[in-house]
């Protein structure tokens, strides 16, 4: 027995028979609310990694790949760790979400995905030059690349071995 890869049965199950609808009634194209091309139709609720890429801004700045991206309901969120403390909001979808990490770590967001086959535009405001700045990016997602959220980088603990006197 042949496997199919889930994506070409997404494909074959729920997107052609989208942009067929959409063609037979007229609408040029289907918009992405319209084909559900978010996890919804993919994934069940739960934790993953998923491989990102961003471009825009200077290019000095980069976030953490992969990255944890969270199914709720439905919705997929995705959890981004910057290069850097200094950015303090970022605007996804007209959206000002703020920075949730500690005071002296990297800067971290949760945002919301509406497509995970689509680039994102995303504005994050930077302090680093002292007066603020928001920068224009894009995040590109790789559906490809989702798989368990044990495949994430973890923090190592500091681990201390006491030498006895010799």
């Amino acid at each position: 027995m042949k496997s199919i890869p889930i994506h070409q049965m997404f494909r074959e199950a729920v997107l052609i028979p989208l942009f067929s609808i959409a063609f037979l009634s007229g609408t040029p194209y289907a918009t992405a609310a319209q084909t559900s091309l978010s996890p919804k139709a993919e994934l069940a609720d739960g934790e993953y990694a998923i491989d990102l890429s961003m471009t825009g801004g200077s290019g000095k700045a980069s976030v953490q790949s992969p990255a944890l991206l969270t199914v709720a309901d439905g919705t997929a969120y995705l959890s981004i760790t910057w290069s850097s403390p200094n950015y303090d909001y970022m605007i996804v979808n007209e959206q000002k979400i703020l920075n949730d990490s500690k005071e002296g770590t990297n800067s971290h967001f949760t945002i919301p995905v509406p497509d995970l086959t689509r680039e994102l535009d995303v504005i994050a405001d930077t302090l680093a030059m002292g007066t603020p700045y928001e920068i224009p990016y894009q995040l590109q997602l790789y559906p490809d690349s989702i798989k368990s959220k044990s495949t994430l980088r973890r923090k190592v603990p500091n681990v201390f071995y006491l030498q006895p006197p010799l």
